[in-house]
């Protein structure tokens, strides 16, 4: 008989036959428990103390034909993104019918407050990010696809998982490019084009007969010619440097000269006032050399607000071509507009490189104009360019003939195609459009000046 007071209490109680893992309530306290409560006495053991694992019920396989990296494919979500690009598309194409609504909402207010934020907030990086926007779009598929095929060979991911996986996440990827693209930028597409915004039907019109058309475009083509040779002979004070020219005061400093212009423009052609709001300064790339290939010398991101310049472009070209860019940045969309106003921020800029620039890239698409109906009178006009003019022509000429080649024709299918999308009339052949409106432009202007001559002499 055990003395109660020598029993040991470290020292369990042992088990019959080593079988018996939970001790029960009664043997321990000599009482059943109450009805309806469990008494948990920890972990089962063995008879060895060796604890016993318990499965979780959840804890069951996977289903047969899954694999540990299946994504899900969010189909979902991919449906809600698609159908908000499509909204967006269909609002713009929509708004065509009522440029009004556009004009009034978007351009001079919705538009305007989203891409002066972006200009501004992009405005203190030095460099373009939307370079590497671009880069990190490109890359992003052809990493999903690096990292799905490499799954799938080290089967930890079924082949239709991942197809699945990469088709709705380039959807997402389109559907979300699209749609920030139209919501910072793309509705300015609907707009009424800039003749009939300003109203400018009668300086539209080309005269009646052949010869009286020749004859205006010989003398607006003299007039190009001879400002041109003025405002090279202001910045130089040489009929030619020796060497293709530069902007004397730096691309900087003629940046600022071009912002203040077009708040000029503005007043000029009395247009609302968002057009005239300083936006950022254009940046050049950092990927010149491979943007060259695509001659492309500009471009202008919606989803940085940035106006950003190919530096190896000719300078002669390149001041007109920060202006356009420009334009872009004022919600201006068309490539012929965006080559008007980036023309009429050159002429008025108090930069004489900037408006050498401007006036050089109206005489060769009116000297262009001129030389299909007079090819004698064009050429005689070509003939009045200063020498250093010529050289900068011959210098631009041997740029685009060095990277001119199976890259550039294949961008420039890819623009046309996308202008044309974006119901642009004339595709990337809209560039050489630009004609039309530095004609309109010249008769308004001798209106303009006529009007405000009468004005003159009309005071006491």
């Amino acid at each position: 008989m055990t003395d109660p007071d020598n029993v040991n209490p470290d020292k369990p109680d042992p088990e019959p036959n080593g079988e018996n893992l939970e001790r029960p309530f009664s043997r321990t306290f000599g009482v059943d428990p109450p009805e309806g409560i469990h008494i948990d006495f920890g972990e089962p053991t063995s008879p060895n103390n060796v604890k016993i694992e318990k499965q979780p019920k959840d804890s069951a396989a996977p289903p047969p034909g899954t694999h540990p990296a299946d994504r899900p494919l969010r189909i979902v979500l991919t449906l809600m993104l698609a159908a908000v690009a499509l909204a967006c598309f269909g609002l713009a194409r929509l708004g065509s019918s009522r440029p009004d609504l556009i004009e009034y909402w978007f351009t001079e207010r919705f538009g305007f407050y989203i891409a002066l934020f972006l200009t501004r907030l992009t405005a203190p990086i030095p460099t373009s990010l939307a370079e590497w926007v671009i880069l990190a779009v490109a890359i992003t598929p052809l990493w999903w696809t690096f990292r799905g095929i490499l799954q799938v060979l080290r089967r930890r991911r079924g082949l239709l998982n991942a197809l699945g996986c990469f088709v709705t996440r380039l959807v997402m990827l389109v559907a979300v490019i699209v749609s920030v693209f139209y919501i910072t930028w793309g509705f300015n597409y609907s707009r009424a084009g800039f003749i009939a915004r300003q109203g400018w039907e009668d300086f539209d019109r080309t005269p009646d007969s052949d010869e009286a058309a020749a004859k205006e475009l010989k003398e607006f083509a003299e007039r190009l010619v001879e400002e041109t040779n003025r405002a090279f002979m202001e910045a130089f004070e040489t009929n030619d440097p020796g060497v293709p020219s530069t902007p004397p005061e730096g691309w900087r400093e003629l940046d600022k000269r071009l912002e203040s212009a077009y708040q000029q423009v503005g007043r000029l052609m009395d247009l609302h006032a968002s057009f005239s709001a300083p936006r950022a300064p254009a940046k050049p790339v950092l990927f010149a050399k491979a943007m060259s290939y695509t001659l492309i010398s500009g471009v202008y991101s919606p989803y940085t607000g940035e106006a950003n310049y190919n530096p190896l472009v000719p300078p002669c070209h390149l001041a007109h071509t920060i202006a356009h860019e420009k334009a872009h940045q004022r919600g201006i969309t068309s490539e012929d507009e965006a080559n008007f106003f980036g023309f009429l921020a050159c002429i008025h800029a108090a930069s004489p490189y900037a408006r050498y620039s401007g006036w050089l890239m109206a005489q060769r698409q009116i000297l262009g104009l001129l030389n299909r109906v007079d090819p004698e009178a064009a050429r005689a006009l070509a003939d009045k360019r200063l020498p250093g003019i010529r050289r900068d022509l011959e210098a631009a000429a041997a740029f685009y003939q060095r990277y001119a080649g199976r890259v550039s024709q294949a961008q420039h299918r890819i623009n046309d195609a996308y202008l044309k999308v974006n119901r642009v009339k004339g595709g990337a052949a809209s560039y050489g459009m630009s004609a039309r409106l530095i004609l309109a432009y010249c008769r308004w202007e001798e209106k303009h000046q006529e009007s405000q001559n009468t004005q003159g002499n009309s005071l006491p």
